[in-house]
């Protein structure tokens, strides 16, 4: 519990995909390692969140420049490297097309209803797949 709060304080995506193997946080240098990176990562997104809010009042309308496809573009960069079976790769699939076509209609809850969508696809196809291991 020592070690937990302070962890789960600075985990972000990023860190998560760093760092989520199973054996990631036993050693105390892991630990030490965790902390130190989530508290720049904490460190950097407040100052640049500062910088942010200082510059958005300054500058004129930024809309048009597409920027906000750079947080997409990073949560790809970060799902890509971890498909590395049929149920991963389902997922990633069924979350892209449910998440466009359930926000092209204007559902609010959107969002919600894709991952859930899309964790019980790559849940039933790895229920299947192992079912199939098992039977050969």
């Amino acid at each position: 519990m020592r070690w937990r709060l302070p962890v789960s304080f600075v985990l972000t995506d990023e860190l998560f995909a760093f760092s989520h193997h199973r054996k990631a946080y036993r050693t105390k240098i892991r630990l030490t390692y965790a902390l130190s990176a989530g508290f720049s990562f904490y460190i950097a997104w407040n100052i640049w969140t500062l910088i942010g809010i200082v510059a958005g009042t300054m500058l004129p309308d930024l809309t048009n420049l597409g920027l906000d496809f750079a947080i997409a573009a990073t949560f790809i960069a970060l799902v890509v490297p971890g498909i590395k079976n049929l149920a991963s790769l389902i997922t990633v699939i069924v979350a892209g097309v449910s998440a466009t076509l359930l926000k092209s209609t204007g559902f609010e809850l959107w969002l919600v209803c894709s991952a859930l969508i899309a964790m019980s696809a790559g849940y039933i196809t790895a229920r299947l797949t192992a079912k199939k291991d098992v039977n050969v």
